[in-house]
Order: structure tokens, then sequence, then C-alpha cells
């Protein structure tokens, strides 16, 4: 693009330092589905960015994501999912990295016995093994560096075993949110018929 817009031979001859006002433009009208990275990293839009991209564009290149109505439902049902931890103001950095960042959020908020556990205790000695789906969705919002995405159009989706793109799958993360959510309550509840039924006898 910079080479398109700046080289003689293309007859466009556009100095540099207005190529920043162009891209912004050019990301304005296409936010809802746009992502630029930096080597394998996808980047926060911000004025920075298009600084670092106007000094080195050779490091930075761009993915524009297919969009349609069934993608724009997912995003909205992950938002309503997450809506407590959803800060409004990321909206601007990137469409997809406000909902990763709420998902994280989560993840931390979780009590430490949620985060670790493996079975669900039923009561009466009985124990419930968590679905690998549901423990591999909840450990892959342990990481740091997460390519939103990345994460949200594939790796969740590998996650809980989809070959293609679906808005069901919002469903699979409701379930699982759920069931860490009531983790504790579910616990202390059946803990609380546990020693009632010990001291009935």
């Amino acid at each position: 693009l910079y080479s398109r817009l700046t080289d003689p031979e293309y007859g466009i001859g556009l100095k540099r330092g207005v190529i920043p006002i162009y891209i912004a433009f050019i990301i304005h009208q296409h936010q809802n589905n746009l992502v630029i990275k930096k080597g394998d990293f996808e980047q926060k839009l911000s004025a920075e960015l298009l600084n670092a991209i106007n000094e080195t564009p050779e490091k930075y290149s761009v993915i524009l994501e297919n969009w349609d109505e069934n993608k724009a439902a997912y995003l909205s049902q992950l938002e309503q999912i997450f809506e407590e931890h959803i800060h409004e103001q990321e909206k601007v950095y990137n469409n997809f990295a406000y909902i990763v960042s709420a998902m994280n959020r989560w993840y931390m908020s979780l009590p430490k016995y949620s985060k670790e556990m493996t079975k669900v205790y039923k009561g009466n000695y009985e124990f419930k093994n968590i679905s690998a789906s549901h423990k591999k969705f909840v450990n892959s919002l342990k990481q740091l560096n997460i390519n939103p995405r990345e994460y949200l159009f594939e790796k969740v989706f590998s996650l809980f075993g989809y070959k293609e793109f679906s808005v069901d799958i919002t469903d699979n993360i409701h379930r699982t949110k759920e069931e860490y959510d009531s983790a504790i309550d579910n616990l202390i509840k059946v803990l609380i018929g546990d020693v009632k039924s010990v001291f009935a006898g």
C-alpha cells in the first residue's frame, strides 16, 4: 500500500505524512471487521499504531474478516453473556478485543475453587466430571497473549469441537459460564445437605 501511494511509477506520489489520515478513514469505515497485525500479534487501533505503521509499514498486515449477520449475532450474544465485565471504552480499540478482555476479566473474577475444579461434587461422596471442552475453554482464558480475532473465530470453535462457524457455540459458552459461576454456591448447598444427613442419622 505504501509503495503504491508513494512510489513515482504508480502515478500517485503521496507524501507519507498524510497516509495515516487516509488509513484512519478506511479503518473507521471497516472498524467492525478489520484487524491490524504486527507479525503474529493483533494490535489495538490507536493513533500511536498509525504512527508506528507510518514508520515501518512493512512490519504490519491487515485482515478483513468476511462479515455477515451470523458473525454479528455471534458477537452480540457474547457481549450479552459477558456484559457485566465489558468496559465500553475498550470498544474503540478493536471490535473483537473488548469481548476477549471481558471474557478474561470474567475468568479472573472466579474464585480459586472454581478456576481449579476438575469435578463437581454432587453430595453423598459422589462426583461428576466436568466436560473436557468446558475445562479447555476456561483454561484458554489464562493466556495473556490472545489474538482476539483468531481466538473468537478459530480457537474457541476448536475447543468445543466445532468444524466450522456456528452461532450455536454461544450456547456452549453460556452453559460453561453458568457452571463455573455457580460452582461455589452449588458446593455449599450439597455440603449443607451432607451435614444435615449426618446429624439426621
